[in-house]
């Protein structure tokens, strides 16, 4: 008669992040313990040399991220390779004054797109950072404002809306992100963003700053690169976007009897994990479906809130299940002597062990129904068994105050037994409690 009730344990999934010296290196790489999606760290210093170069900064797929910025954990391991700029090799007052590189070779674009080339020769490679305005150029010197990187996460928050009539075209409400730049420059985004993003946002660039709306119901975390001009210097930024999911629909909650009761919902249309049920702040239930049933003991007046999980730890506001009474719930039973309505001394027990039920549950109708056997005209059945039910009234009454009733009597019309015998007439002869 035992039973078995099994919970999932859910693990925080974490990641491996690796750090590369890149060719002709050497030396050991940074190490970071293992991080989990959505979490945010700092990218490491580097720890490797490479002879005749600078370390510049780390590669990760398509964004370079300079040392000491912030990172957030995507749903895969990452691997930063270091980025090195060779060192200059000037040549004074030789060959290239006035000489073949005048008017030549670096002029409209040539060897070296970035950096100076006065006095001399200068091999160098261009930093990993988008440029919008293409750099000053005088008669005489080629300039580029060097770039700096500004990291800065904002948040943004969609209340979905589902569409029920075609679920998988789940919209969000559009969020604006205001990103400061300076007058009569635009923002731009790094080439690729926008269609890598194609299955989660929708991006659109506005004169103040970007517009986001999730798509297919999308949850999680994502960085959004931008470049921006700030007091005349080239910035790019990362814009940290949180799309939580959006609540459940139409909870409700129920009592199946005077044990267990269930718990259903119906999803938002957002990308859901898994549901948590909470009571108070104690996690009742965890469930990728949407129902928890035999919940034990739950009083119809709790503190019950659901809550939706999506990806990369991403939640949705609480929200509390509404009671609903479904079909009457069948408590105890007692019985009677022939011709009589007093309570026995043993019933009286059955109807404590009721109203402590009863009581922890927040239960406030009490439905009674009072029955005979068929021996005796329906003159006196009828009277005798709406007696039987006031009487257990009366007794819980006593110790549940505010409690509504609802008594009928039945006289012999609904037995539970035959009454051709002892005892099924025994059984007949009784008052049935029920709530719901």
């Amino acid at each position: 008669t035992a039973s078995i009730t099994l919970y999932a344990q859910w693990s925080q999934i974490t990641h491996t992040i690796t750090y590369l010296g890149g060719s002709g290196s050497s030396g050991t790489g940074p190490t970071h313990s293992p991080v989990g999606e959505g979490t945010s760290f700092i990218v490491a210093e580097n720890t490797f040399n490479k002879s005749g170069y600078t370390f510049s900064t780390w590669n990760a797929g398509a964004s370079n991220y300079d040392a000491g910025s912030s990172y957030i954990m995507g749903t895969s391991d990452v691997t930063f390779t270091a980025q090195w700029t060779k060192n200059d090799t000037n040549n004074s007052g030789g060959g290239n004054t006035g000489g073949g590189n005048t008017g030549g070779g670096n002029t409209g674009g040539g060897e070296n797109t970035i950096g100076g080339n006065t006095g001399g020769t200068t091999t160098q490679t261009a930093q990993p950072i988008v440029l919008i305005n293409p750099p000053k150029t005088t008669t005489t010197t080629k300039t580029t404002q060097p770039a700096t990187k500004r990291f800065t996460t904002t948040a943004v928050q969609s209340k979905l809306v589902a569409s029920y009539a075609k679920f998988s075209n789940v919209t969000g409400n559009s969020n604006l992100v205001t990103i400061s730049h300076d007058p009569g420059t635009k923002i731009q985004l790094t080439k690729g963003v926008v269609e890598s993003l194609r299955n989660k946002l929708k991006v659109e660039i506005t004169e103040t700053g970007l517009k986001f709306t999730a798509v297919n119901g999308w949850t999680g975390r994502i960085s959004v690169p931008v470049v921006v001009t700030v007091n005349g210097v080239l910035t790019e930024y990362f814009i940290g976007v949180v799309e939580n999911p959006a609540p459940v629909l139409e909870p409700k909650f129920g009592l199946l009897d005077l044990n267990s009761a269930t718990i259903t919902w119906k999803p938002s249309g957002s990308q859901v994990v898994f549901y948590n049920v909470y009571q108070s702040n104690n996690l009742l239930c965890t469930t990728p479906l949407t129902m928890c049933t035999q919940v034990k003991g739950v009083n119809t007046h709790a503190d019950l809130r659901i809550e939706s999980v999506g990806h990369q730890q991403t939640y949705s506001t609480l929200v509390p299940p509404t009671y609903v009474k479904g079909r009457l719930i069948p408590a105890e039973v007692v019985h009677f002597n022939v011709g009589s309505a007093v309570l026995l001394p043993e019933d009286k027990i059955i109807l404590d062990e009721f109203i402590r039920v009863a009581k922890s549950l927040g239960l406030n109708i009490i439905n009674l129904a009072g029955h005979t056997d068929s021996t005796g005209s329906s003159a006196i059945n009828k009277p005798l068994s709406e007696a039987r039910a006031i009487a257990v009234k009366a007794y819980i009454a006593k110790a549940f105050p505010g409690v509504t009733f609802v008594n009928k009597g039945f006289s012999s019309s609904k037995p539970v037994a035959s009454n051709n015998s002892v005892s099924g007439r025994e059984d007949n002869r009784r008052a049935e409690v029920s709530v719901g």
